[in-house]
């Protein structure tokens, strides 16, 4: 009977601190997710599950101690609701017209490089072609020279005439070789040029979506992808895998009672900008929550989680 009332006493005045000084931070917290979730989202439960975990990684990886749970069919401490509406909406704009300028910016790369290579094969193609001409040139003055010294000699023998005759054939067919080869040349620069403005087209273009995504998207905001309100984690948006748990580490924080803190790396810093990838905890979050939640490790740290797992 005495070591039972020992027993309650010992009990109620770990209760007692625990009201008093304990409940600043209710680790370890159980969490579930509310299912269904809503398939404008983009992602399955076991996506959004994972996603999760990831996030309570961050922390508890960090710390070396256990800070969330998941339960099934049971009071969860915290509920976790994907909220569809216009912010994923328009993260989803994002997302779609991000793609299309990085199709925009794939494809000024493929022309370009398809350009390059064209201006290089008809720059070797005209040198080529003005070294023809240049040669062709020279046997001309020299055919002409030839006929004129036999025409200035009273004309030439029948041998020499028949081989005059066989140089300018020969000339001829030059002529129209070059003039062929000329022809094809300009063809190759007028589709050189037209490639060149269907690149400035594609580049415009692409300025032009650069210009818009800016407008709508580029300015950094406060926090607003999700938010924590008692016991419910609401996402509100996301733009990837990457960028949910960076929401859900946040507000797992908030449910730790942890505030916003300084530097824009930091998970709980008070907008969604410069954390790192993957996704650590930073100098001012980690003291942040050792400040509401205690070292790890150290006895009130301790009755504080055996009471929150099993007591309560």
């Amino acid at each position: 009977m005495l070591r039972t009332l020992s027993l309650l006493l010992i009990v109620s005045l770990a209760l007692y601190w625990y009201a008093a000084v304990g409940m600043v931070c209710r680790a370890p917290l159980s969490y579930q997710i509310a299912l269904p979730i809503d398939e404008r989202f983009g992602i399955t439960e076991a996506e959004a599950a994972e996603a999760v975990k990831d996030a309570e990684m961050v922390w508890e990886s960090a710390l070396g101690r256990e800070l969330f749970y998941a339960v099934e069919g049971a009071s969860a401490d915290v509920t976790i609701n994907f909220v569809f509406g216009e912010r994923q909406a328009a993260a989803l704009a994002e997302a779609d017209l991000r793609e299309r300028l990085a199709d925009k910016q794939l494809s000024s790369s493929d022309v370009q490089a398809q350009y390059d290579k064209l201006v290089g094969e008809y720059q070797t193609a005209k040198k080529t072609h003005e070294a023809a001409v240049g040669d062709y040139e020279e046997r001309l003055a020299a055919y002409n020279a030839e006929v004129a010294r036999y025409n200035d000699a009273g004309g030439a023998p029948a041998d020499v005439y028949e081989a005059l005759g066989r140089t300018e054939t020969a000339l001829a067919k030059e002529v129209d070789r070059l003039e062929a080869e000329a022809a094809a040349l300009q063809e190759r620069a007028a589709e050189i040029n037209k490639l060149g403005e269907t690149g400035n087209q594609i580049i415009r273009q692409y300025n032009v979506g650069v210009e818009t995504y800016n407008e709508q998207f580029g300015t950094a905001e406060e926090f607003t992808e999700g938010d924590y309100q008692a016991g419910r984690i609401n996402v509100y948006t996301f733009a990837n895998q990457t960028e949910l748990v960076k929401v859900l580490a946040h507000e797992l924080g908030h449910a730790l009672s942890v505030s916003h803190v300084e530097g824009s790396n930091s998970v709980m810093y008070y907008l969604l900008e410069d954390q790192p990838t993957p996704l650590t905890l930073s100098p001012q979050d980690t003291a942040a929550v050792t400040a509401v939640c205690g070292d790890t490790g150290s006895v009130p740290t301790r009755v504080r989680e055996l009471i929150n797992r099993y007591i309560l």
